[in-house]
């Protein structure tokens, strides 16, 4: 059997958890001797290999606003099916959902005759804003909703909750209007916001209801899925994964009450990230015994702002640290007492939670979507409001305070699940959709 996954990006470029993901899976499924090849919108076209993996970047395109939120680019669409007919794959396997990987390209995929699964990663996917915060600050359900989902999106790039509940309020037909008369910029776009959205509702109801397969990382995006008319015969939960096996390391030797309690942070500097939260809670707290390396991954003008932000704190209990390579993130992770992951949004995972579980080092995470599903707490970490300083102020303080908490939740550390247990069951997912008599040239024969 012969796979091709589509993720946001790839490698040499700069990656993500899904890319980490889509590595390690397509990685562990070759060891089940299915092929898996690797393919992502880019701004040109070619092959190459990466490690043991062949990868396909196909070019895209200048979309209007109706395929940016809707269809899809259309140049991507049709440069992917140069490298849909060349890979010749018995299922291929989306893991994004964007301009570039979208309804169009899936409508591309099933016009082959070729069976489609997708895998939900980031709330991106279904959120117009990307966070599923509404407002920015409270945990939506992601019950999609044309008029308040364009209120909150308009909200997010900056206007107040008055004016852009009157915009989104307008008909979509008024937004429509505007559209073909070619009108531009950013009030023009704004008053379409409501058509806007609900064609990125049409294209997600396209998708859950053309998908052969859907794969759920963790529960609130399983009952979003169901939520928004997935069949739920069709939806299977596949929880994150790291690609090895390891061993928990748990340190027995006590500490002492006047140790340094070093915490890590790793990922984007991005405001969804809390990056700012840690700052502000550090900035609170005196103790010189506190200790934050950031390990951040920088390339934007959002991430540079947050990276001038550190220096200009002046803390030198903070140090700002260049990001090492995912394959050592549990070596480093190792030689901290605890990960701080103050996610403003709704992550599925993160892979750095169970990156920190196999260190063998607790997590003091965001009440928040998949990091309050993996984190238990008092038992393997602290949860802590998202977006409450105070409450990081108080777990940080707890750590210099009460000299057995860290030891105590080292011991409610679960052992850590392996992509081979990713790899397991979506080749179950795909044998149900590619029986094992029907090779792909036997695909090709089918009628369309």
């Amino acid at each position: 059997m012969k796979t091709l996954h589509l993720p946001f990006s790839f490698y040499p470029d700069q990656v993500g958890g899904t890319e980490i993901y889509v590595e390690s899976l397509a990685t562990c499924l070759r060891r089940l001797d299915v092929e898996a090849e690797i393919a992502v919108p880019a701004p040109d076209q070619r092959s190459y290999r990466y490690h043991e993996l062949t990868v396909h970047r196909f070019a895209t395109g200048i979309p209007d606003l109706a395929d940016l939120y809707g269809l899809g680019d259309p140049v991507a669409a049709r440069s992917f099916a140069k490298v849909l007919e060349s890979s010749a794959p018995d299922v291929v396997h989306l893991h994004s959902w964007t301009t570039g990987v979208s309804l169009r390209l899936l409508r591309t995929v099933k016009a082959a005759g070729i069976p489609v699964v997708f895998t939900y990663h980031t709330p991106t996917v279904s959120c117009v804003r990307g966070t599923l915060m509404r407002w920015g600050s409270d945990q939506c359900d992601g019950d999609l909703d044309s008029t308040p989902c364009a209120a909150c999106m308009l909200h997010g790039k900056g206007l107040g909750r008055a004016l852009s509940r009157a915009v989104a309020s307008l008909p979509a037909a008024i937004g429509r209007g505007v559209g073909k008369i070619g009108l531009n910029g950013r009030m023009m776009t704004a008053v379409r916001a409501s058509e806007l959205v609900q064609l990125h509702t049409d294209s997600l109801k396209g998708l859950l209801e053309e998908a052969d397969a859907i794969v759920a990382v963790c529960n609130w995006v399983y009952d979003l899925l169901l939520r928004n008319g997935a069949d739920k015969s069709r939806l299977t939960i596949s929880r994150h994964a790291l690609r090895n096996p390891v061993e928990l390391n748990r340190p027995t030797k006590p500490r002492s009450a006047d140790e340094d309690i070093r915490i890590a942070f790793l990922g984007r500097l991005a405001h969804e990230k809390g990056i700012g939260i840690l700052l502000e809670a550090m900035r609170r707290i005196s103790s010189r015994r506190l200790k934050l390396d950031i390990f951040g991954l920088t390339g934007d003008s959002e991430a540079e702002s947050l990276k001038q932000a550190v220096i200009d704190a002046g803390d030198q209990r903070i140090r700002l640290l260049p990001p090492f390579p995912n394959s050592n993130a549990i070596s480093e992770l190792r030689a901290y007492d605890c990960l701080a992951v103050p996610s403003q949004w709704l992550e599925t995972g993160p892979l750095v939670v169970l990156e920190a579980f196999a260190a063998g080092i607790p997590v003091i995470g965001s009440n928040l979507g998949g990091i309050a599903e993996l984190v238990e707490h008092e038992k393997n970490g602290l949860l802590v409001e998202s977006a409450s300083i105070e409450g990081w102020v108080i777990a940080f303080n707890r750590l210099l305070t009460e000299p057995g908490l860290l030891s105590r939740l080292r011991l409610g550390i679960p052992k850590v699940r392996t992509m081979g247990d990713v790899a397991d069951e979506m080749l179950t997912v795909y044998r149900r959709l590619v029986p094992a008599s029907m090779p792909f040239s036997a695909l090709e024969e089918r009628p369309q």
